[in-house]
């Protein structure tokens, strides 16, 4: 009875040690954006362990240690071929519904495409931009008076919502692949320079000149109900 009694309590030990010692999850984080740095101080308080980080502008270093899951959070650069051994080894945090709006400024494209929603996906990552496996996605109607800048801002937040709900799942149950579609086709957007001179009319240009009396007064312009002033740049010489 006393053998049989260690034998159980050693069982128990040898059980609660091997959950103990279950193997942590590899990360690799990536972002290039300042937003980026409160996600990877969460990451840092998981059962997860951070191989390799970026939050700034920058590539990927050469050599990349070993690691488990690689994620990229407003990440502006592609991931090496070489680094996408599978198709479910990286995941992208994209801000804005895929597969309408890939590339770069798509909120500004958004905008000017007139397009009626925004929002933000999580992906798996393949050897081309923003056309991997999609997992989640979120929308959000574009209203009338919203800026690139309000889209951009509640992409983030979208994103994050995602990030708060998957990767906690995704550290637990990390041989798991998560539910995904295969995106259909997409329009990309090019990264290249916009023009962000507004072309107005000669009677416009003539009331913005008649009603500026600088610098104590300049005129105002009401845009869907968002009221803008317009001052002028002093040239440099």
């Amino acid at each position: 009875m006393l053998f049989l009694s260690m034998s159980l309590i050693s069982m128990f030990y040898i059980k609660k040690r091997v959950k103990i010692i279950k193997k942590m999850l590899k990360i690799i984080f990536l972002s290039s954006s300042k937003k980026g740095e409160e996600l990877l101080e969460y990451l840092k308080q998981t059962n997860c362990e951070i191989v390799y980080s970026l939050c700034e502008s920058g590539r990927l270093i050469d050599q990349l240690p070993d690691y488990d899951l690689g994620i990229s959070f407003l990440y502006s650069y592609k991931i090496p071929k070489k680094e996408i051994t599978n198709k479910y080894k990286w995941i992208n945090f994209h801000p804005a519904p895929l597969p309408e709006l890939r590339g770069r400024n798509i909120a500004y494209h958004a905008i000017m495409n007139n397009m009626t929603y925004f929002g933000a996906t999580l992906h798996y990552i393949d050897e081309n931009f923003d056309t991997g496996d999609i997992i989640e996605i979120i929308k959000f109607p574009i209203e009338k008076y919203m800026t690139a800048g309000d889209l951009v801002e509640l992409s983030i937040d979208a994103l994050k919502t995602i990030f708060y709900t998957y990767i906690p799942m995704m550290i637990e149950n990390s041989s798991t692949i998560l539910p995904c579609t295969e995106q259909k086709s997409g329009q990309y957007f090019k990264k290249e320079k916009i023009n962000d001179f507004i072309e107005i009319t000669d009677d416009q240009s003539k009331q913005i000149r008649a009603l500026t009396a600088a610098p104590n007064f300049y005129p105002f312009i009401n845009i869907e109900g968002k009221i803008y002033q317009i001052i002028p740049i002093k040239n440099e010489k």
